[in-house]
């Protein structure tokens, strides 16, 4: 017979052995993660553009005052993401799936093609422009990561006039625009602009594709003056072309 005594004690030593076996087994689990961080995987495939590490190196998750330093930085090239910042006034007219075209200055005579791949969706409060992502494939790796391209966008062009800027007239009333009938009378239209070119500045609203502008309008033109419209100017005669034959 055994005593409820010894009983106990083998349980005990029976359950303490397993608890010793368990706890084997999570240190070669954990011996084995440790192995597998001797391979560093990246997500997908591309080129290393710089590396932070060489062989000897002690690798510290906390080394650096707590985060951790990037081992690898690595540069996805196909397909090449590009951004770029589309004005207020054409950003209704970009959709995902448009095909676009890529240019690169330092590539003379290569042009690449892609497509929108996904939008914003607003307008920056500073710039007054959206963030558009194009999709573009490098299979050859012709274009390189980081690199200024140029992206021609089908777009329609834009249906808002444009006038030279010395056509405006800066009254108390608002900025006007001296336009001229049939009659050859005066008219000071309010117009409201838009982007300001330097030489040209965009007129939203207020003026038609037909009317007759004044430019350099001096100060006191007014409501109803009558003017002279004076007739274009001829083109110049192209001058014949001379021959000098030896004596």
């Amino acid at each position: 017979m055994v005593s409820q005594q010894d009983l106990d004690e083998r349980r005990s030593a029976v359950a303490q052995a397993t608890s010793n076996v368990a706890a084997a087994d999570a240190n070669v689990q954990r011996l084995r993660q440790t192995e597998g961080f001797k391979r560093v995987l990246a997500p997908f495939a591309g080129v290393i553009t710089r590396r932070n590490v060489d062989v000897g190196d002690l690798i510290d998750a906390g080394a650096g005052g707590g985060a951790g330093r990037a081992l690898f930085m690595l540069a996805q090239t196909d397909p090449l993401r590009v951004y770029i910042n589309v004005p207020q006034a054409y950003a209704q007219l970009i959709k995902a799936g448009q095909p676009v075209v890529v240019t690169q200055a330092e590539l003379r005579g290569q042009s690449f093609k892609g497509e929108v791949a996904r939008t914003s969706g607003s307008i920056d409060a500073t710039t007054r422009m959206m963030q558009v992502e194009v999709s573009l494939p490098n299979r050859d790796g012709s274009l390189l990561s980081g690199a200024y391209v140029q992206v021609s966008l089908p777009m329609a062009a834009s249906r808002t006039l444009s006038v030279p800027a010395n056509a405006l007239l800066f009254r108390a009333e608002g900025t006007r625009i001296a336009v001229v009938d049939a009659e050859g009378r005066i008219g000071l239209r309010a117009v409201t602009l838009g982007r300001n070119y330097g030489e040209n500045v965009e007129v939203i609203d207020g003026l038609g594709n037909n009317d007759r502008m004044v430019l350099n309008p001096s100060d006191s033109l007014a409501e109803g003056d009558i003017v002279t419209v004076a007739p274009d100017a001829p083109a110049p005669a192209a001058k014949a072309a001379t021959r000098k034959e030896p004596a």
